[in-house]
């Protein structure tokens, strides 16, 4: 097993590095999913890796593909059954580049924002886009300044605030906890009621 970690890239592959041949061994490609402390995981890709050299015959195939994924941590786990292990000697991570193109003004200063947590992907009129670049147009590439820190992201709502109140052990307690105060307050009146 493989721990990989990275910095939430949009990856879509793994390439192996191995120094052994002669072998063909399956491979799986496994994201974590969270449930409150305990961590399990499931697998989002598999390949058969091979690497097979006899003479002048080569062939060796070190893929493994999976849906595409922004995760801090994923895992590589090997069957190598009753054979030696493979000898992984690195890896090399593969995935989207995007790009952000629009049509700009002339002298015009522009900010992009990125990392917000919550943020949904919108629905946006890019006919404009497609009709220039249908047209053989070649955008011009911007040059990004100096990263900088965007203040008024303290200042905004928590996005995790909505992360904490999706989690159904949360959820699950405030009910409760909800039920235990609906039900000392029936108590309590049906007391007064009584007197």
């Amino acid at each position: 097993m493989i721990q990989v970690h990275t910095r939430r890239e949009p990856l879509t592959r793994f390439t192996l590095e191995t120094s052994s041949v002669n072998f063909s061994r399956r491979v799986t490609v496994q994201e974590p999913i969270v449930h409150g402390v305990s961590t399990d995981w499931a697998d989002i890709g598999s390949a058969t890796l091979s690497v097979f050299r006899f003479r002048a015959f080569a062939k060796e195939h070190l893929d493994v593909e999976f849906p595409e994924r922004r995760l801090e941590e994923y895992r590589i786990v090997i069957d190598n059954g009753a054979n030696t292990p493979v000898a992984v000697t690195g890896i090399k991570a593969f995935g989207n580049a995007y790009e952000a193109l629009f049509l700009a003004k002339a002298n015009a200063t522009y900010r992009v924002y990125y990392h917000a947590e919550s943020a949904e992907t919108p629905a946006l009129d890019t006919a404009a886009i497609d009709a220039v670049l249908g047209k053989d147009f070649h955008p011009v590439t911007a040059t990004l300044g100096r990263q900088t820190e965007n203040s008024d992201f303290n200042t905004r709502s928590n996005p995790r605030v909505k992360t904490i109140m999706d989690n159904p052990f949360v959820l699950g307690g405030v009910i409760g906890l909800m039920i235990i105060v609906l039900g000392l307050l029936l108590v309590r009146a049906s007391r007064h009621i009584a007197e």
